[in-house]
């Protein structure tokens, strides 16, 4: 009985982690390459908190200074100086989709976001199930 559960809970996971593995992302500047891997984070059920280590990594077509943001937080999480590319890797907490920015000096420049899945959503109410056996 939980073997055939297991299973479908590691199928389901699987499936979503191949879907996830392309990476969203918007570029604001022509020519920009900004994108989250993967892109898609899991939890077992609707409203947990989910944990995932995400790289995020930009290309752009000239050197300049950028600055990586999180939708929630004032502060940048990272800044590079005279790139064209660079990378960081995050680490995803949270049980809401999230959004990062990639800013230069003439302001935003990219986005991309994490979206949050689920394998089982909340059941608002329990089934009641009578057995005498």
């Amino acid at each position: 009985m939980y073997g055939m559960k297991i299973t479908r809970i590691f199928t389901a996971l699987s499936t979503l982690l191949i879907v996830s593995s392309a990476g969203a992302q918007i570029g604001l500047q022509s020519g920009l390459e900004f994108n989250a891997k993967p892109n898609r984070c899991v939890a077992l059920r609707k409203g947990q908190t989910c944990y995932q280590r995400v790289l995020l990594r930009f290309k752009a077509p000239e050197t300049g200074n950028y600055c990586l943001l999180v939708e929630d937080r004032a502060e940048p999480v990272h800044c590079w100086s005279n790139v064209t590319f660079g990378r960081y890797r995050y680490e995803v907490e949270s049980s809401k989709n999230v959004k990062f920015y990639l800013h230069n000096s003439e302001g935003r420049v990219a986005e991309t976001d994490v979206s949050i899945a689920w394998v089982y959503k909340n059941r608002s109410s329990r089934r009641t199930s009578w057995r005498i056996f």
